[in-house]
């Protein structure tokens, strides 16, 4: 078992554990196990055998899950934040409806903070401002996302501000990205896309020049010709 998928499953035994009014102690003590070894492996910091897992999946009433349906999923999400970055708005909410109709199993899985970021994405891409609801676990635990899902959610977290009227709060989320050592595929297209449009609204034309000729370059290299076309548009 890697690092990543230990410390969602622990995440996941907590988010669940908290949902049914376990207590740790008590929690630990029906499994049996120490407390503190408990407590370790909850944050991630201890390996979780499948034996005890099955244990504890039982437990808390979580479902078996095989590794198919896990990728299937996956792949799912990864598709429907691809058509988002290429405007199919059409295509990414019937994808989005066939997810949601998964929504019990998904928020039951280790795939649920994918799925919460998901769906804050979908939401304020698609919805404007109503994703602001939907990142409660993505902040309780985001510890457990990794360096991609980071990217993700500070960026449209940076989005979301813009969407509010707030250019510069957005920018401060935007800059973090920016002093990022990494950059993203299509999120840094769009990094460099959004920040413009905030730099235009605060009277930065010199740099918002600079930015959005960069997103537009990084829009062609992926043959996203409709943000082209957007991003012409800002220009003018």
């Amino acid at each position: 078992m890697n690092t990543d998928e230990i410390k969602l499953k622990a995440a996941l035994i907590r988010k669940r554990r908290i949902e049914l009014n376990w207590k740790q102690e008590a929690f630990a003590k029906s499994l049996p196990m120490a407390n503190s070894s408990f407590s370790e492996m909850e944050r991630g910091l201890r390996p979780i055998t499948e034996e005890l897992y099955k244990t504890i999946i039982n437990k808390l009433e979580l479902p078996s899950l095989n590794k198919d349906w896990i990728e299937d999923h996956k792949t799912l999400m990864s598709l429907i934040k691809e058509k988002l970055y290429f405007c199919d708005y059409e295509t990414a909410s019937s994808l989005f409806k066939k997810l949601q109709r998964q929504e019990k199993l998904l928020n039951n899985s280790i795939l649920f903070l994918e799925y919460n970021l998901t769906c804050f994405i979908y939401n304020i891409t698609y919805n404007n401002c109503k994703g602001i609801k939907t990142d409660k676990y993505l902040k309780k635990y985001k510890d457990c996302l990794d360096y991609a899902q980071i990217y993700q959610f500070i960026l449209y977290q940076g989005i979301l501000e813009k969407n509010l009227h707030h250019p510069a709060k957005a920018l401060t989320y935007f800059q973090t990205l920016f002093d990022y050592p990494y950059s993203l595929n299509y999120f840094q297209d769009l990094l460099y896309y959004q920040s413009s449009i905030c730099l235009i609204q605060i009277g930065h034309l010199a740099l918002a020049h600079k930015y959005n000729n960069k997103a537009e370059m990084l829009f062609k290299e992926n043959n996203n010709f409709k943000r082209v076309a957007f991003s012409q548009m800002h220009e003018a």
